[in-house]
């Protein structure tokens, strides 16, 4: 890997907005113009020119480029046809046409935005340089000029810059950005960390193992980046219509125009509009309108339930999708551990001073898993037992009870291999007196999810960064029967990868360890509440309520935004093809071919209002029933 994707440009203006922009001045000149069009025709001539101009600003030196490369597209239709309508003294229906066209174009290019806004919630996660230890002192360097074997120093709060080998000093280091589980590591001299990692309350001085293009952080913008342009593709339009319409029209129009004036020997003049009406007549405005009107509709419709997709491909791939991967922490889970029971070493019930002082030690701390052990016992502020109280990085809490020291923190190595899980231990004067064992919080409404997804015939699979034991025991309570532990952010992003030249594929996540997978996925899936920057811009759709439940509603409000967008299609081509017909014939008055043009629009628009209009609760929305029992993946 020879380049770092550390993207910390500023930002520039957006394509889709200017798009949006120019779609807005040509859509005022429009409206105007067609007000003064009986009153002041003048006016509404220059207004009408205005609209061409904007409507024309970006689409004409895209056309000519196309045209120079010998590729003839949709735009080139567009702009053909816009220009043959003004020809034809028809401008409203030109500068309509170019309306529509911007529009289109801004929600591709807002797609396409997609992938830098994702690059850059990445690289804000990690600095832009780092302390550099030199005999003359600390000096502060840009990532890319700092080489293996330099010193840094890592103040408490700060980010690992670079994978690097701990020198100096002791802490603990939060390593979610890359595995994606949340546990405090304890580090010290010898200790190697990843890049990305948040270091605790300790200062350290280490050692950089590898350059910034080499680093396990830059190791997951790459992947992520690997996959942008696959993201930003132009939206379903492009696929489903392809260059055969725009050759269609066109060759129509030809044969049509040499039809009339050499064959039946009309004027040239003649033939010339009969070719434009046919032109006009065969426009691909419904047939542009068709899926972005449906996606609108369906996006709006998603988001009053709580349902951000972030462009029409996600709507769209959703409701194919058979399998679903998930994260664990933070996914399925809410990334804090839970008490499940509390026992002496013995097995034997715990006295009710062992319980004070278990309480009174984890009122004293921050860590989730010391505010799991006051959850469970129910505590409440209570009078001091206790002086020198201290939280130790990496151990727990420790104070005096004016007789021995007691603890409450990990478990001994021992202890900890024989507990075979995670746990909390307090003992005084060295002897363990009570083991609380933990286990992490499902999400709530998790389990129902998952199974309303298998009944749909959609198979579930767990993908995590924590222990196996612990993803397996998770799948086991969630009835999940595949699931891998001990992945890493590239680990993910091979499985999900893998499933996707099977078929598609969805991926769900909150961390920035997430983003590779989700690049990969068919479709991204994030959690609204507490997903990470990074997961949110790479995401297709957002989970804003943080709902699990709601991924079946998700799949419902898919397949119904596909039929519609098939019947949109349905419409809009059989509307052009019958209008084609009667103006081959030379029997269509121009306007009959505009109010026809025009009626086939409306009716998709309509249609794809259809979507606004569906119940509340999202339950009646299926067009695609779920697959019987038999048919659930194992």
């Amino acid at each position: 890997m020879s380049e770092t994707h550390n993207i910390k440009h500023e930002p520039v203006t957006p394509q889709w907005t200017v798009w949006l922009q120019t779609g807005a001045i040509a859509l005022v000149a429009l409206i105007g113009g067609m007000i003064a069009e009986d009153r002041l025709p003048l006016l509404s001539a220059g207004l009408f020119f205005i609209s061409y101009i904007a409507g024309l600003w970006k689409t004409l030196p895209a056309t000519v480029t196309s045209v120079g490369e010998g590729r003839l597209d949709v735009d080139f239709l567009m702009v053909f046809v816009a220009i043959g309508a003004m020809a034809l003294g028809e401008a409203a229906e030109g500068a309509g046409l170019l309306v529509l066209f911007s529009a289109s174009r801004a929600m591709e290019d807002y797609a396409t935005s997609r992938r830098d806004s994702a690059m850059r919630a990445l690289s804000a996660e990690l600095p832009d340089g780092a302390d550099v230890l030199t005999p003359n002192g600390i000096e502060h360097r840009p990532l890319a000029s700092i080489a293996a074997g330099d010193h840094l120093r890592v103040a408490a709060g700060e980010r690992v810059p670079l994978d690097a080998r701990v020198t100096v000093g002791s802490s603990f280091v939060n390593v979610a950005p890359i595995t994606g589980e949340s546990e405090q590591l304890p580090v010290g001299p010898g200790v190697e960390v990843p890049s990305g990692a948040l270091n605790g309350n300790g200062a350290l001085e280490v050692e950089v193992l590898r350059v910034s293009a080499e680093s396990s952080y830059q190791k997951i913008l790459a992947l992520v980046a690997q996959h942008g342009e696959r993201r930003s593709s132009a939206e379903v339009l492009s696929g489903m219509i392809g260059q055969w319409f725009t050759w269609a029209i066109l060759t129509a129009a030809v044969v049509g125009f040499f039809v009339w004036w050499q064959v039946l020997h009309l004027a040239a003049g003649e033939a010339m509009y009969r070719a434009m009406v046919l032109l006009v007549a065969g426009s691909p405005c419904a047939v542009v309108l068709s899926v972005p009107s449906a996606i609108l509709a369906g996006m709006a419709a998603s988001a009053r339930r709580g349902l951000i997709f972030r462009g029409g491909r996600g709507l769209y791939k959703l409701a194919t999708v058979r399998v679903i991967a998930f994260d664990k922490t933070g996914t399925l889970t809410t990334g804090q551990p839970e008490v499940v029971r509390v026992e002496a070493p013995d097995g034997g019930e715990v006295s009710a001073k062992t319980r004070e002082f278990a309480r009174e030690l984890a009122l004293a701390s921050t860590h989730p898993a010391s505010r799991s052990v006051a959850d469970f016992l129910h505590a409440t502020p209570t009078s001091d037992h206790f002086h020198d109280v201290q939280e130790v990085p990496g151990e727990g809490m420790s104070a005096h009870d004016g007789e021995a020291v007691v603890k409450l923190g990990r478990p001994s190595p021992d202890l900890a291999a024989r507990l075979g899980g995670p746990a909390v231990v307090l003992s005084v004067a060295g002897a363990d007196q009570a083991i609380f064992h933990l286990r992490e919080s499902v999400r709530l409404g998790a389990a129902d999810a998952l199974g309303s997804l298998a009944r749909r015939g959609v198979k579930s699979i767990m993908l995590s960064g924590d222990a196996a034991p612990a993803v397996a025991a998770l799948a086991q309570r969630l009835g999940i029967a595949e699931a891998h532990g001990m992945l890493r952010p590239e680990d993910k992003y091979k499985i999900v990868s893998d499933l996707t030249t099977k078929g598609p594929v969805a991926m769900v996540g909150d961390g920035v360890n997430d983003a590779p997978a989700l690049a990969a996925a068919t479709v991204g899936i994030a959690m609204g509440v507490r997903g990470s920057a990074a997961a949110l811009a790479q995401a297709d759709l957002v989970l804003a309520k943080d709902r699990l439940e709601d991924l079946s509603m998700a799949m419902d409000l898919s397949a119904r935004t596909r039929a519609v967008l098939m019947q949109n299609l349905v419409i809009a081509i059989g509307a052009a093809m019958v209008l084609v017909g009667f103006a081959a014939s030379g029997k269509l008055p121009l306007v009959v071919g505009v109010v026809g043009h025009e009626g086939g629009t409306v009716l998709v628009v309509l249609n794809s209002l259809r979507l606004l209009m569906m119940g509340g609760s999202g339950k009646s929305v299926s067009a695609n029933p779920p697959l019987p029992a038999a048919a659930v993946a194992p």
